[in-house]
């Protein structure tokens, strides 16, 4: 598989991963197989380890949830440093809400892209796809793409810039490669993605 030829460069270090949330089942247990025999961390929102059919299972898969205070953030970047330490990829959803089986890639924000250039990682896209079978179902495809690094030529906000750019295009040409629409996304005027 392509992603875990990707990922072995990875062994001396940790990593960022972002990926598309299109698929509540493999969006949980698809990037763990692919960083085997590393165990992968998601950075979750805290709200995810509130309902109970996912609460022990999202522990149990590495979730990191996202702070909600100060001494949280002091914590949540403890944590972050120590699992890169151990050379552990990190997983982000920046599209944050799951859109199953969506085919293209919605604006995220830069805000995440602060962690790459705060503990000097590589980042690697991870973008779900979906293609049509001979017999007209559908199977996903996962692309893996990177090592992209952050231009430490830049000032930190351009280099967030940056490197949500690249990470976007890429994950945008990625997903054009799906074949396969099972739902219509249509966008209500006024409402943003």
């Amino acid at each position: 598989m392509l992603a875990e030829i990707n990922l072995k460069k990875q062994k001396k270090t940790g990593c960022f991963i972002y990926a598309n949330h299109t698929h509540p089942q493999s969006d949980a247990f698809s990037p763990s197989q692919i960083a085997s025999p590393k165990k992968i961390y998601i950075i979750v929102n805290p709200s995810n380890l509130n309902v109970p059919v996912f609460k022990s299972s999202t522990k149990m898969l590495g979730a990191l949830p996202l702070p909600t205070g100060l001494k949280a953030s002091r914590n949540f970047a403890d944590a972050i440093k120590h699992r890169l330490d151990q050379r552990a990829p990190i997983l982000i959803y920046p599209e944050a809400k799951i859109w199953p089986q969506y085919t293209d890639i919605r604006p995220f924000a830069t805000t995440s892209f602060k962690y790459p250039i705060t503990y000097q990682k590589p980042v690697y896209t991870f973008t779900t796809t979906y293609q049509k079978t001979k017999h007209n179902k559908c199977k996903m495809v996962i692309y893996v793409d990177g090592p992209f690094y952050a231009d430490v030529n830049l000032p930190p906000k351009e280099q967030q810039q940056a490197l949500h750019d690249v990470v976007f295009q890429t994950m945008k040409e990625r997903a054009k490669l799906s074949t396969y629409q099972t739902h219509k996304y249509i966008q209500k005027e006024n409402d943003k993605w």
